[in-house]
């Protein structure tokens, strides 16, 4: 089995040390900037004073970032460290980036790193680093993943044509991502908890764009999803029905509005329909109803609230918040009084 290029260095521990930095207290913090004098390369002191200053406000960061970026830009912290683009730091910090790319241009750890930083500030360069670190690292799932995501948040800065090339290209890029997860591996990877999150968010990049049948390719990625995880994971993949039951919810609706988008309104209402047959009504999908209500076909969404309604009562008691259970059931009452008020 082929190994992953991208091997970040360190653990969650090192931004936990840093983090902690924000209850540093002045004495305390002075005492660390005294011992990093006698060793500039003391590690766990510089995370210290970077959380203090970057998470806590109060101290300078800089020096600390910049030591960082240089020496160990691999470090899995760096994923957890955003800028904003008004912070005289960001400038600095790109460049130093820039500096490590330009040195290990076939570092998949380093460009990720890179590309991790200019989210979402700088996508198109993340877009850049990332297009690279895929094609270095042909059995990684989570770089074309991230990929889409990039291109997604891209969308709608641009013209209208470019605007639906870079929708398409999130979605065959997820398509990539999605093939890669389908191999048989025991990595991690960010598709396994949130597949259906991931497609129904590009999917629905693609519906703003009206590339109907992109979307509808991703609703049947959705609906295979138990097919692709017994692809990858084997026997592993006894995940919950729930999961499974939310990727066919999810299916359905991008299935409807993109029937809805191309005029057809009887097969859209066909698929909200399929969507009340997915047993429990706790996947809070109402963008379809949204939609049909607004072409004026409120039977079938009262009939769906009405649904929605139903399973949040008649579950509540095994809800794990009880509290949004009955928020949500209240919420849609009220939705029912405005759609037969009207």
């Amino acid at each position: 089995m082929s190994v992953r290029k991208y091997q970040p260095e360190g653990s969650a521990a090192d931004e936990q040390l840093a983090r902690s930095g924000v209850h540093v207290s002045r004495e305390t913090a002075k005492e660390v900037r005294q011992k990093l004098k006698s060793n500039l390369n003391d590690f766990e002191s510089r995370l210290l004073l970077l959380g203090r200053g970057l998470w806590g406000h109060s101290g300078s960061y800089e020096q600390h970032l910049l030591w960082l970026i240089e020496n160990h830009p691999k470090r899995l912290i760096h994923n957890d460290i955003h800028l904003s683009n008004t912070d005289a730091t960001y400038q600095k910090a790109r460049r130093s980036w820039l500096r490590q790319v330009r040195l290990n241009p076939n570092d998949v750890t380093i460009l990720c790193h890179a590309a991790e930083f200019f989210v979402p500030l700088a996508c198109q360069d993340a877009a850049k680093l990332l297009e690279r670190a895929t094609e270095l690292d042909m059995c990684n799932d989570d770089i074309p993943c991230q990929l889409s995501s990039v291109y997604r948040l891209m969308v709608g800065h641009f013209s209208p044509r470019k605007n639906k090339i870079l929708a398409h290209q999130a979605v065959e890029i997820l398509k990539v991502a999605i093939e890669r997860y389908a191999i048989p591996c025991e990595e991690d990877s960010y598709l396994q908890p949130y597949f259906s999150m991931v497609i129904s968010q590009i999917a629905d990049t693609a519906l703003a764009c009206r590339l109907l049948e992109d979307a509808k390719d991703l609703g049947q990625m959705l609906l295979d999803h138990q097919k692709i995880n017994m692809s990858r994971l084997g026997a592993l993949a006894e995940h919950p029905s729930a999961v499974y039951k939310l990727s066919t919810y999810r299916a359905h609706a991008i299935f409807g509005k993109a029937a809805l988008a191309a005029g057809n309104v009887e097969l859209a209402k066909e698929h909200l329909a399929l969507m009340m047959h997915v047993p429990d009504g706790w996947y809070g999908d109402y963008s379809l109803a949204d939609q049909l209500l607004k072409a004026g076909e409120s039977e079938i969404v009262e009939e769906f609230i009405e649904h929605c309604r139903e399973s949040w009562n008649r579950d509540f008691q095994r809800s794990y918040d009880k509290k949004d259970a009955e928020s949500r059931i209240k919420w849609l009452s009220k939705c029912l009084k405005e759609i037969r008020r009207r």
